[in-house]
Parts: C-alpha cells; sequence; structure tokens
C-alpha cells in the first residue's frame, strides 16, 4: 500500500505520479517489444514522487529575478 502521508502535496504527487507510470506503463507494453513492466511498482512510483517533490521544493527555493528585455524595431531613417 502506499504511505501517502498528510501532506495534501504529497498525495497530489503520488496521484499524479501513479497516472503518468500506469499511462507509461500500458503504452510501452503496446508499442514497445519486450517492455516489462518492473517488478515493484510501487517502489517506482514512490521513488519517482520523492524526486518530484524535492525538485519542486528546490524550485520553490531559489529567488526568481525577473529582467524585463524590451525588443522592438525602429523605422530606418529616410534615405
Amino acid at each position: 500500500m502506499l504511505r501517502i502521508g498528510d501532506n495534501p502535496a504529497t498525495w497530489q504527487a503520488t496521484f499524479m505520479t501513479t497516472c503518468w507510470c500506469l499511462w507509461n506503463w500500458r503504452n510501452k507494453s503496446i508499442f514497445e517489444i519486450g517492455f516489462q513492466r518492473p517488478s515493484n511498482p510501487i517502489l517506482v512510483i514512490q521513488k519517482f514522487t520523492r524526486e518530484i517533490e524535492d525538485n519542486t521544493k528546490l524550485v520553490h527555493k531559489s529567488p526568481h529575478q525577473k529582467e524585463t528585455i524590451y525588443i522592438g524595431c525602429m523605422r530606418p531613417p529616410i534615405g
């Protein structure tokens, strides 16, 4: 059984990862000859979920500095 915890973000990431993995494995089993589904899919899903959450935490910790760059053109001088 997947242990999700009390954090709703963890539940959402687990649900999203589970759906994506099931869809991906189904497509691979149909379109890739010799594809074998993981022997322990729960561990694969949990590992992938942790990776997503860790990457999300890193993205939210980094300061986002935005720089505005105006792009345009000027009419060339006459002549």
